[in-house]
C-alpha cells in the first residue's frame, strides 16, 4: 500500500531524456557504421555498437542499457549483409547471440557498479 501512495521516482521528462539518449547512441553508432560499411564491407556488424550500450548502461541506467542492447541488434541485423533482418547465415545468428550475451553482460556489469556507488 506504501507503493501506491508514494510519488513516482521519475517523472516523464527524465525517462524522456534517459530513454532518448540510448537511441540516440544507437542511432549515431548505425550512422556511422553506414558511413564505414565500404571499408568495414560485412565484417564485425556489432563492433561500433559496444560503446553505445556501455555508456548508456553506465551514464543512465539498466533499462535505457537493455534498450541500447535491443537496438543495436536490430540495427546491426539491419545492416549485416544485405539490408534486410532476415538471418540465413548460421556464423550471423552466433555473431549476434555473442553480442547480446556480451551486451547484456556490460549491461549488468554496469548496474552492479551503480549499486555500489
Amino acid at each position: 500500500m506504501r507503493l501506491l501512495l508514494s510519488p513516482p521516482r521519475q517523472s516523464l521528462p527524465d525517462l524522456t531524456w534517459r530513454y532518448g539518449l540510448a537511441v540516440a547512441a544507437v542511432a549515431l553508432a548505425f550512422l556511422l557504421l553506414l558511413a564505414l560499411e565500404p571499408v568495414l564491407d560485412d565484417r564485425a556488424p556489432f563492433l561500433l555498437f559496444v560503446l553505445p550500450v556501455l555508456l548508456t548502461a553506465a551514464i543512465v541506467g539498466a533499462g535505457p542499457g537493455l534498450l541500447a542492447v535491443l537496438l543495436s541488434i536490430a540495427a546491426g541485423t539491419f545492416v549485416a549483409p544485405d539490408f534486410s533482418w532476415t538471418v540465413t547465415n548460421p556464423a550471423d545468428l552466433a555473431t549476434i547471440v555473442l553480442f547480446a550475451a556480451n551486451a547484456g553482460a556490460i549491461v549488468w556489469l554496469a548496474r552492479c557498479h551503480a549499486r555500489r556507488a
